[in-house]
């Protein structure tokens, strides 16, 4: 992944030959990417979400993202030592999602923008950055839609400062210590 849009940019234009229109091209989909999935208003917390507790994966989990998440070392030094590759760490984090759901500590959340609700789920994953803080999994709706797609996609593991900023909702800290 890319974490800048510069770096996205720079990289897909490296490979064309024609750069300004590459770069025009490339830049309007980001922009498009940007209005649909960036979240920039608060959130609030839903309580009843169809179908979320079914049988069932609930969670499509990119190998590349559980790669990714190995190669940044964001997880502390003693759980990285236990989830040292990429399945490991995939079969970890699904397990988690399952005990989650069982106990039906998943928690959905949606923006209050009426254009553009975006739908998210929070998941502690029980791992810990490298400052010792909670990691939870932050999923959003899969862009794949089919019978036997899973209904979410995870994105990445987020603190409990990164999500403070997004969410309103004042039983928040009571929903993150389940």
């Amino acid at each position: 992944g890319f974490k800048t849009r510069k770096e996205f940019v720079s990289e897909y234009c490296k490979k064309q030959k024609q750069l300004k229109v590459a770069n025009a091209k490339l830049m309007k989909l980001y922009q498009a990417l940007n209005a649909e999935y960036r979240i920039t208003g608060l959130c609030h917390r839903i309580i009843a979400v169809p179908n979320l507790f079914n049988s069932g994966s609930l969670v499509f989990i990119s190998p590349k993202y559980t790669q990714q998440i190995i190669d940044d070392k964001i997880i502390c030094l003693a759980e990285s030592e236990t989830l040292d590759d990429s399945k490991r760490l995939y079969q970890y984090l699904n397990w988690t999602i399952r005990v989650n759901k069982i106990n039906k500590f998943v928690n959905c959340f949606s923006t209050k923008e009426k254009e553009n609700n975006i739908q998210f789920l929070l998941i502690n994953s029980e791992l810990h950055d490298r400052d010792n803080n909670v990691l939870y999994m932050f999923c959003i709706a899969n862009d794949i839609k089919s019978e036997k797609a899973q209904k979410w996609q995870f994105v990445k593991l987020v603190a409990f400062a990164e999500i403070r900023e997004l969410v309103s909702d004042c039983a928040l800290e009571q929903i993150i210590s389940q």
